[in-house]
């Protein structure tokens, strides 16, 4: 009987420290993390673009200058408030836009602060936003990414869930989606409670807006189309390819010397990464003949090699205009996780 509420699923001993402190992760977490670090990196693009068009102006007079980090400090700021004054899923979106508008504003000026002469156009800034970028994204992989969540951390969610019900009512959605969280973390101390007030709370026509999590969906539901389509596979090995041969060029450019400022190992260390990722594209063409699911793992890792090391050397190179190379990875990286999600709830149903 010991061993059983030990290992159990209402039992706390088997539970993971940050659980046993009540700290459960939120399913929604990832969603919310990356509208966070979209909104960061749209914002100082966003930023660069509009200050290179009007010329840089500056926000003060008589000596003083109102720099946008201080507006993303504010921001920041009032997420914090936002998140911490409010309950329930409600304004996590709002929160996490607000967060990474703010966010956007104090990075884009991390070159001021990393030089004695607080130089805003220092060259690798752009090199430096996108490894915190980086980062944090394997901050979110590490949390979210490793560890399925725990039949505990389900019903968490499905109570978060309640509060907004209790407040508001549920829409028939809203209320689907909290029973099937309530399901998963059946057998918990409480399960059925939280059940049971699912089922209680008033019925609501009228749902919450959330344009992040409407924009998320049509996104979703777009790539799952478009994997489904015969070529898609070759869309993505061709993205790519393009992607690698503008790399291999910026390579080329600094070993040859035409990029002032940077050493000729960095274009070695460039052509390397490119080098790396088109053999791992090519095994995966190879292997996805026989299996799709271990193709599209070996061309993902093709992706992950030009993220992780070849983006951020080619954005030390050429700064900003490396964006639309990185936009394209990020892409293709999507459309393969949709692709294995799909792969792997097949190969599921099958066994």
């Amino acid at each position: 009987m010991t061993n059983e509420l030990k290992t159990g699923p209402g039992g706390s001993t088997g539970r993971g420290h940050l659980l046993r402190l009540g700290a459960p992760r939120d399913t929604s977490a990832v969603r919310h993390l990356v509208t966070f670090l979209v909104a960061s990196v749209v914002t100082v693009l966003l930023t660069r673009a509009y200050l290179a068009a009007t010329g840089y102006p500056q926000i003060g007079g008589g000596g003083l200058h109102l720099a946008h980090v201080l507006w993303g400090g504010l921001l920041m700021a009032l997420a914090m408030m936002l998140l911490l004054s409010y309950i329930g899923p409600a304004p996590r979106s709002l929160g996490a836009v607000v967060g990474g508008v703010g966010f956007g504003l104090f990075i884009d000026e991390v070159g001021k602060f990393v030089t004695s002469d607080n130089d805003y156009f220092y060259a690798p800034t752009a090199a430096i936003i996108y490894f915190v970028t980086l980062l944090l994204v394997l901050v979110v992989e590490g949390l979210h990414g490793r560890r399925a969540h725990h039949p505990a951390e389900y019903l968490a969610v499905a109570a978060d869930r309640l509060t907004a019900g209790l407040a508001g009512g549920f829409t028939p959605v809203a209320r689907d989606e909290a029973r099937a969280l309530a399901a998963k973390g059946a057998g918990e101390p409480g399960a059925d409670l939280v059940a049971d007030l699912i089922e209680a709370v008033p019925d609501d026509d009228t749902d919450v807006p959330d344009p992040v999590r409407a924009g998320v969906r049509r996104v979703v539901q777009w790539l799952d189309t478009l994997v489904d389509r015969a070529w898609a596979a070759w869309l993505v090995i061709t993205v790519l390819l393009v992607v690698g041969a503008a790399e291999a060029l910026v390579g080329v450019r600094i070993v040859r010397g035409l990029v002032p400022g940077l050493p000729q190992w960095t274009g070695v260390a460039i052509l390397a990464a490119v080098g790396a990722s088109v053999v791992l594209l090519a095994v995966g063409v190879v292997v996805g003949r026989r299996n799709h699911l271990r193709g599209a793992v070996w061309v993902r890792r093709a992706v992950l090699v030009s993220l992780l090391f070849t983006q951020l050397l080619v954005f030390r190179a050429v700064q900003w205009t490396a964006a639309f190379g990185l936009l394209l990875d990020a892409l293709a990286f999507v459309a393969l996780e949709v692709a294995l999600r799909e792969e792997r709830m097949v190969k599921a149903r099958e066994a």
